[in-house]
């Protein structure tokens, strides 16, 4: 399904009439284009790629933008609110092509700027800027990356579940997605996060052991404990809502009264704060983190699950892990380290 804007430089009056008027676009409107050429617009719905066409007259002929000053607007991969900045000629289009499932390299890393955590019960905390996925890591992303690391001396071989496509992946251990967050680095040309020595030579690949960590690496990683509550929670934007996003769970979030017995696909509910999905419900996600007082034996997993009541599902919730178990209930969010 595609639905499309026209308008042309000078027109942003008219651009907002002509997006309520058509039909089955009313959740899609040019909010802004000015002088400068800064378009914006606001979201569809979940998995929308869109792109940004021109033509010297509004008849067409429409052609993608190319080269280096907007080969960036060929395919733009985003859900919510976006901002596109270009110089237009003549006339300009928007084309959103509304998709019910995620691309397998579908990964939106949200920036989170840092603040105190406070809510905890043992003082405040203060939690450095750095990115956090939008979503849970997926069925298809974690296929797609453990195939290329089975041919790479990753030991995650054929482990791993999910519903569908676009459903969070589950019954993975921790250590499993800790492995996967290294595989997904490399793969793209990251510096890996986990390694076997104190040197950081060795990449962490193979076996259950616990991994020297790279601080300074800006691959992928699971969010610590307090990155975790703290983007929950809403970060410098916080609201103070039990659950995240809200206060009322079955607008944020699946679990056990509204899921019918299973988890559904990834960002669904409404987001939090941050722009955020499933932080509470669908699947538990693990962290980094020892379980406090459990510290070598039990790890962090946050956020409640589809399967359990409201009660597992709030921010400050904390589930007793051991790292080697998976689970239909859990499966992990990526991080990273800002440069």
């Amino acid at each position: 399904m595609k639905r499309m804007i026209l308008g042309s430089r000078g027109l942003v009056a008219a651009l907002s009439c002509m997006a309520c008027g058509m039909a089955g676009a009313a959740d899609f409107k040019i909010q802004s284009f000015d002088g400068t050429g800064q378009l914006t617009f606001n979201e569809i719905s979940t998995a929308t790629v869109y792109r940004v066409e021109w033509a010297p007259t509004p008849s067409g002929p429409w052609t993608n933008f190319t080269g280096a000053a907007g080969a960036q607007l060929d395919m733009i991969q985003a859900t919510g609110s976006g901002i596109v900045t270009c110089s237009v000629p003549m006339c300009y289009r928007v084309v959103a092509t509304v998709t019910n499932a995620l691309p397998e390299t579908f990964s939106d890393m949200v920036l989170v700027k840092g603040g105190s955590l406070t809510n905890i019960g043992n003082g405040a905390i203060m939690v450095s800027s750095f990115s956090i996925g939008k979503y849970e890591v997926t069925w298809a992303q974690w296929q797609a990356v453990r195939d290329w690391a089975a041919t790479n001396d990753y030991d995650i071989g054929s482990v791993g579940a999910g519903s569908a496509a676009n459903h969070p992946v589950n019954s993975v251990s921790w250590y499993e997605c800790v492995k996967w967050c290294n595989a997904r680095s490399q793969k793209e040309g990251l510096t890996p996060v986990y390694y076997t020595d104190a040197g950081l030579a060795l990449v962490y690949k193979t076996i259950n052991a616990y991994p020297f960590v790279n601080a300074s690496a800006t691959g992928y990683r699971l969010p610590t404990d307090a990155e975790w509550e703290f983007t929950a929670r809403g970060g410098t934007q916080s609201q103070g809502y039990e659950y995240s996003g809200g206060n009322d769970l079955n607008v944020v979030g699946w679990y056990s009264d509204n899921s019918g017995g299973g988890d559904k696909a990834v960002g669904q509910k409404t987001a939090n704060e941050l722009g955020l999905y499933d932080m509470s419900g669908n699947v538990y996600e693990w962290c980094f983190d020892w379980y406090p007082g459990q510290e070598g034996s039990y790890r962090v997993g946050r956020g409640g699950t589809w399967h359990y009541d409201a009660n597992f599902c709030r921010s400050a919730f904390r589930l007793l892990g051991n790292p080697r178990n998976r689970s239909l209930y859990i499966g992990f969010r990526l991080a990273q380290t800002l440069p």
